[in-house]
């Protein structure tokens, strides 16, 4: 991309943020709606960003590189869980554990996706759909094995995870995208325009969505020695890893390497409170940890894409 389609693209993403931080303190987009326009994104808009998505003539080469974008997200989860054997020692053992599942749990949906949508088109959420794969089973088996153990609590979390990690909407959107470039079969016209027509929604809400979080967050207490630590390395460090890794050691195809290097430098997921408030493992932390990587990525995506 040139300087100058960068910078139109930066001012796109940051004026949809805008109006979603605007609705939200006119009171347009309140609590409540937040939560109803979250659920139309994760149950109808981004599973149909998917399936669109596969929509794509099948090759070999194609293939290849969905295997890729899978096999470089498990090294990507490798290395930060690696990393956060070491990198977060200075704080207590809670703090430590909720930071760890912090950088194993990266927003690849509500942020990821519309940057994958942005930068590569229906190519680059196929490869994030992929690559998505794995990280999900990760999130919920080592990230709920890791509290576990560490807080002896077992609510009954084992017993669901493969339910969690195959019943999740975009999954199994990718389950129906697969047999869908697998098999060549096409839609009828009808369905294929609506789902298309839902799918161009997906980068607007979910940016509308973010502004909408920004706007309701509270500074105070937000911006922490750890909360700054943490984000340094979600957002700089890693990603600055991935990209060196994938581009200079393994010399992967440049879209791939754009995708993993954008889903490495997303925000947490939003489902890490959720599950720090279920093992009572620092809970605010990681609401604090969600709300503050999300306020700096709107500095460290501008540069990310300059990069890429």
């Amino acid at each position: 991309m040139s300087f100058a389609e960068i910078l139109t693209l930066e001012a796109q993403l940051l004026i949809v943020i805008a109006v979603g931080f605007l609705m939200c303190k006119i009171g347009v987009l309140d609590k409540h709606a937040r939560k109803k326009l979250a659920d139309l994104l994760f149950f109808v808009i981004l599973p149909c960003n998917v399936v669109n998505s596969f929509k794509q003539e099948f090759t070999m080469d194609l293939l290849m590189q969905c295997g890729v974008s899978m096999l470089g997200m498990v090294g990507q989860e490798i290395l930060v869980i690696v990393l956060g054997l070491f990198v977060f020692r200075m704080f207590t053992k809670k703090e430590q554990l909720v930071m760890k599942g912090g950088l194993i749990n990266s927003n690849i949906s509500f942020v990821g996706i519309p940057l994958a949508t942005a930068l590569y088109g229906d190519l680059g959420v196929l490869y994030n759909a992929m690559a998505a794969l794995p990280m999900r089973i990760v999130i919920w088996t080592v990230i709920v094995i890791m509290f576990q153990r560490a807080t002896g609590l077992n609510t009954g979390e084992k017993n669901n995870i493969v339910k969690k990690i195959f019943t999740t909407p975009v999954i199994l959107a990718v389950f129906i995208g697969v047999i869908r470039l697998l098999t060549q079969v096409q839609f009828p016209r009808f369905l294929d325009s609506a789902i298309g027509s839902i799918s161009s929604c997906t980068s607007a809400i979910a940016l509308i969505l973010i502004g909408g979080i920004l706007g309701d967050a509270d500074l105070k207490g937000l911006f922490t020695k750890a909360t700054v630590y943490f984000s340094l390395w979600r957002l700089i460090l890693v990603p600055g890893i991935v990209f060196a890794a994938m581009t200079y050691i393994f010399h992967c195809d440049p879209v791939v390497t754009g995708v993993l290097t954008t889903m490495a430098g997303c925000p947490v997921g939003t489902s890490m409170p959720t599950i720090a408030q279920k093992y009572d493992c620092e809970p605010e932390l990681a609401s604090q940890m969600v709300v503050s990587s999300t306020i700096f990525c709107v500095v460290t995506v501008p540069v990310m894409l300059m990069i890429l």
